[in-house]
């Protein structure tokens, strides 16, 4: 996959079908859907509500977009380093104590202990706030995407019942058909959008295994630092 970077544009831009497929019309575009208008107040307002879930949780997903980039930038780091070198970055800097701990599949909580040098606590709050924040949106993008897929599927098995209501308007002929082929391009939008949610669910899926790494990494390195147990120690741990 070569559209995640750990920075924000390469995760808004695209998500490729097929790691062989090189022709760029099969990436899929992460953005919201715009419905065109065919100036049937009933319809449009038909469109604009099956939509707006899905809006809702695009939105979403910029703000966790958003929430990644000022996590490095709180780090001391640029947004397109990764992660791993925001977080190894900022252990080595200013928490020696830090941890990073896998719950479960979506959530990763991190825990930064007393900071070394005590003119940098304040930043502490903010940085874990915006962690959190990561976790948060992501949770929520996966909850919203469930009921948004819904109302644009329904847009979807309605495309027929849709251009009627074009035919029972007051419009002219000449507006009615290019009505009809407004409706034909809002229902081809909603068309995506199960292909929209599968590249934005396989980027948080690709980023949350980027923490796992460094979760991973994190353990190894406090393990390797631990003194081996002497035989004393070890009659102790049996008691």
């Amino acid at each position: 996959m070569g559209c995640l970077q750990s920075v924000l544009c390469p995760f808004l831009g695209c998500v490729q079908g097929n790691d062989d497929e090189k022709d760029d019309s099969k990436k899929v575009q992460i953005k919201k859907l715009e419905m065109a208008k065919t100036n049937i107040s009933d319809l449009d307002k038909t469109f604009d509500d099956a939509v707006a879930p899905f809006n809702e949780t695009i939105d979403s997903y910029e703000a966790y977009l958003q929430a990644i980039e000022q996590f490095k930038l709180l780090t001391g780091h640029k947004k397109w380093n990764s992660i791993e070198e925001s977080i190894l970055g900022l252990k080595k800097s200013t928490y020696p104590d830090l941890t990073l701990e896998v719950k479960d599949e979506t959530t990763i909580v991190l825990t930064l202990g007393s900071p070394s040098n005590e003119d940098n606590a304040s930043s502490g709050d903010k940085i874990t706030g915006c962690f959190d924040s990561i976790n948060e949106t992501s949770t929520k993008i996966s909850e919203s995407f469930k009921s948004a897929i819904e109302s644009t599927n329904k847009i979807v098995a309605d495309a027929d019942e849709l251009k009627g209501r074009v035919g029972d308007s007051e419009l002219s002929q000449e507006d009615k058909a290019q009505a009809r082929k407004n409706v034909g391009a809002n229902v081809r939008k909603c068309e995506r959008a199960p292909a929209i949610q599968d590249a934005v669910m396989e980027n948080i899926g690709e980023f949350n295994d980027e923490l796992k790494e460094v979760a991973k990494k994190l353990t190894d390195g406090d393990e390797k630092k631990k003194p081996e147990a002497t035989e004393t120690t070890k009659l102790l741990d049996q008691e």
